[in-house]
């Protein structure tokens, strides 16, 4: 059989074993300040209500440079993504769409897994962009359907990044060009939240998806850092490999002058993990373990397209809005909820001092 008429995963297989693997070289990530345009920019004059204002924004949002939004059929850049929450006008499957009312604030926060890999597979002269696997990935947006998009083929890419995504010796595929290359796609979010941020009118926040799977479970975070003080390239699960790791990450970060906290989302699918009473090695949770969660992660978001995290009527029959827009893998587990959460949190207290589910921006 001649090699042109493989199968495209019996292609992507026969290059991984030709292919050296991964470039996995480290490369270093200090904190710096990486404000450029923005340090021109008159704070001063801004007016402050010291009753505070009410603010709309998103702090959850993908573009290109994040591998399941691709493959989801997302071409929209990181520019865009902005003038988008800005109220501008934007293209998107070749129909223009506009928000009715501009938002206040945003954060783009792309999945930090294969960050660099997304980067080279939509960035025309990224390394590897021409590659064999990389344009087999573009060519799913190369048809006449009316989407523009071969979903058969997509669907096929998506399930096998997702398998790959839920195995506990995951790592980053073989086409994986190294560190530099998840640099350079973060540049590109930072030069965005940068030319696009207008004190007093539009607040742009930076952030990145650390995204962790442990078979179906979902235990997704994202970071959001206050200011420009950042890491050189944002970590991901495949670095810091659970939640605990992931907090050293952001406190080795603070201590080196960054500013961030963490936001738990999508409780609702962590089967069972979200809100638990033991660590990650199954030891009951220790009181410098309630501190460090209430250090980093002061918020959870409650709502999103994949469902609700707050509550569920199987657990809280008499909440008549317990019944919206839920949505579990099997049969709903109570410790998946916020409100649970909550609940819990205020025992832990009682035994240990400290409330590692206490949600509060101080």
């Amino acid at each position: 059989m001649k090699r042109s008429h493989l199968h495209p995963f019996l292609l992507i297989g026969f290059l991984t074993i030709q292919a050296c693997g991964p470039n996995l070289k480290p490369v270093p990530n200090p904190i710096s300040d990486k404000a450029t345009l923005s340090k021109a920019l008159d704070e001063s004059s801004i007016e402050v209500n010291p009753d505070k204002n009410l603010y709309w924004g998103d702090l959850h949002v993908h573009t290109s440079l994040s591998f399941d939004a691709f493959f989801s059929g997302t071409l929209t850049t990181c520019d865009e993504a902005y003038r988008y929450a800005k109220g501008e006008e934007i293209t998107i499957y070749g129909r223009p769409v506009k928000l009715r009312k501009p938002l206040d604030f945003c954060a783009i926060t792309d999945h930090s897994e294969l960050l660099g890999e997304s980067y080279c597979v939509t960035t025309e002269g990224a390394p590897g962009y021409n590659s064999l696997v990389n344009q087999y990935f573009r060519s799913i947006f190369k048809t006449d359907s009316p989407l523009g998009v071969d979903t058969a083929k997509q669907w096929s890419i998506f399930k096998k990044v997702m398998r790959g995504a839920e195995k506990t010796s995951r790592t980053h595929p073989f086409f994986f060009k190294g560190y530099e290359t998840t640099a350079t796609a973060w540049d590109v979010t930072i030069d965005a939240a940068e030319k696009h941020y207008q004190p007093g009118k539009f607040t742009t926040l930076m952030g990145f998806e650390w995204t962790l799977a442990n078979g179906r479970s979902h235990l997704h975070r994202n970071v959001i850092f206050r200011d420009m003080m950042l890491p050189s390239y944002p970590v991901s699960s495949l670095e810091a490999r659970n939640e605990e790791e992931l907090w050293t990450w952001m406190q080795q970060s603070t201590d080196a002058g960054a500013q961030l906290l963490a936001i738990p989302h999508n409780t609702n699918l962590a089967e069972g993990s979200a809100f638990r009473s033991t660590d990650i090695h199954g030891n009951p949770i220790s009181k410098e373990y309630a501190q460090k969660r209430q250090d980093f992660e002061r918020l959870v978001e409650v709502h999103q397209v994949k469902g609700n995290s707050e509550v569920h009527p199987a657990f809280w029959k008499n909440d008549e809005f317990a019944d919206f827009e839920n949505h579990t893998f099997g049969e709903p587990n109570e410790t998946n909820y916020v409100r649970y959460g909550l609940k819990k949190g205020v025992q832990f207290n009682q035994q240990l001092g400290v409330n590692p589910f206490k949600l509060v921006i101080s």
